[in-house]
């Protein structure tokens, strides 16, 4: 169930372009950025982030993966905005993981957000010990819009406890304030 304050369209994955330049050595590498946590694309404003993963995601391997997509704007540096889209893109892609964290999110006084990212680590955590597991993918598109160092903090904390069948692709603009030394 989409929460009645979140645009339907932020969550919808841009569909392939039909006459783009094939990158096979780009979707190459893509494929295995995914055995990672994390797959982090960063480049220029219009050098074809977005274009290239929805172009890979259009391809018969692409296609396999399950993928949850976030496209973010300013209005996002909300840390309970910005969790309301993350935590309903995987729901989507596992019903049922979002249903407890997103119920916090929306209470009057809502928790610290450790709690309600531990709700739905732990929910997805759960999903994964049920055959057959899949991996999947949750795409934060233009995620150099965020500032807030309070959703920084967040992301790197979910981050460092994601289940192993789920992978974060982040697609930006400028390097993300995230420990990405050590995730290298």
């Amino acid at each position: 169930v989409m929460p009645p304050n979140l645009l339907a369209t932020k969550l919808f994955v841009p569909p392939a372009r039909p006459n783009l330049v094939v990158r096979p050595r780009l979707f190459e590498r893509l494929q295995a950025g995914l055995r990672e946590k994390l797959t982090l694309i960063a480049a220029p404003a219009g050098f074809g982030k977005t274009t290239l993963l929805s172009a890979w995601h259009a391809t018969a391997a692409g296609n396999t993966l399950p993928i949850g997509w976030v496209s973010l704007d300013r209005t996002d540096n909300d840390p309970l905005q910005f969790w309301s889209y993350v935590i309903t893109a995987l729901d989507r892609l596992v019903p049922g993981v979002g249903t407890n964290a997103l119920a916090l999110l929306q209470s009057p006084q809502p928790p610290p957000m450790e709690q309600i990212l531990t709700s739905v680590l732990n929910a997805l955590s759960a999903a994964s010990t049920v055959p057959p597991v899949r991996d999947i993918a949750l795409v934060l598109d233009d995620y150099h819009v965020i500032t807030a160092p309070a959703i920084h903090q967040a992301v790197a904390l979910f981050l460092e406890y994601l289940p192993p069948q789920l992978h974060l692709v982040i697609l930006t603009r400028t390097d993300p304030l995230l420990p990405l030394a050590r995730l290298r």
